[in-house]
């Protein structure tokens, strides 16, 4: 009986009283919103919450009311919130395949732009390669470099596209592969060669970064020789790679980071410490 009478208490009290979790809860679950409701997102105390209300009744306004998904972005304080809802609107655009339009909006996305440009191409992309495989690279090269022609006049000169689309395409060849092998890059020439080796060798590192957490991995690690086979012949599953010079070049820089004398170095191991340039 007194949780019920709180309740009608709380639902009496004035919106300018309500707390900001309740006043969230209730901004964030209307179908149509009016510009006084966003503004009363951006009253809100705790940024988080205002920041997030803001996105979503941004969004719901302008569905309601037929506009553009971006119409109300820009009235969003806080850099990342506003970022989010470019970046949110871009993908609607793309799903519509305005891609002139979903392009515009990832590059005022700001702190997002790379990552929300990945998200405009990076399906049409998966698909040329990574059900079938590193031994596809020579025969959908052709398919890729038409994607590749489709967006990069959208995107290439203000983000990092031209190499994040290769590595992709590369590393999602790989990808499958229990052990990395870096022959595969032989069935492609010239510069697409150097980007094959360059996304397989970057794959390669990460596998080992992502378990260098267990400190059996760390051990295996710090105590091999500095070179793949090595490696691959005590460690776990994500050390499995053949032998190459340009990923025992990667087993020697990960060592160099995260061991001393053949121990790992004391402290946590981060994995994704090592810095590794993909382009060729």
């Amino acid at each position: 009986m007194r949780l019920l009478f709180l309740t009608l208490i709380a639902a009496c009290a004035p919106r300018d009283q309500e707390p900001d979790a309740t006043r969230y809860t209730r901004l964030v679950s209307m179908s149509s919103p009016s510009p006084a409701d966003l503004a009363e997102c951006e009253a809100l105390d705790a940024p988080d919450l205002q920041g997030d209300c803001s996105l979503v009744v941004a969004r719901q306004l302008a569905a309601g009311r037929g506009e553009p998904p971006e119409t109300h972005c820009d009235t969003i304080r806080g850099e990342v919130w506003q970022a989010e809802c470019y970046f949110m609107a871009a993908e609607d655009h793309n799903d519509d395949d305005n891609i002139e339009q979903a392009a515009a909006m990832c590059l005022k996305s700001a702190l997002f732009d790379d990552h929300c440009s990945q998200h405009l191409w990076q399906r049409s992309l998966r698909v040329l390669t990574w059900k079938a495989g590193s031994g596809a690279f020579a025969d959908r090269l052709p398919q890729a470099r038409r994607l590749y022609r489709r967006w990069a006049p959208l995107l290439a000169a203000e983000t990092d596209f031209p190499v994040r689309f290769w590595r992709r395409y590369y590393e999602g060849g790989f990808e499958r592969s229990r052990a990395l092998d870096l022959a595969a890059c032989d069935a492609v020439s010239g510069e697409d060669r150097l980007r094959c080796r360059a996304a397989g060798t970057a794959l390669f590192t990460r596998r080992i970064q992502e378990v260098l957490r267990l400190p059996r991995a760390a051990a295996d690690l710090c105590a091999s020789e500095p070179t793949a086979a090595a490696l691959a012949a005590g460690g776990p599953p994500q050390f499995q790679g053949a032998s190459d010079p340009d990923l025992d070049d990667a087993v020697a820089k990960l060592q160099q980071t995260y061991c001393a004398d053949g121990v790992p170095l004391p402290g946590d191991l981060k994995p994704h410490d090592l810095p590794f340039d993909p382009a060729p």
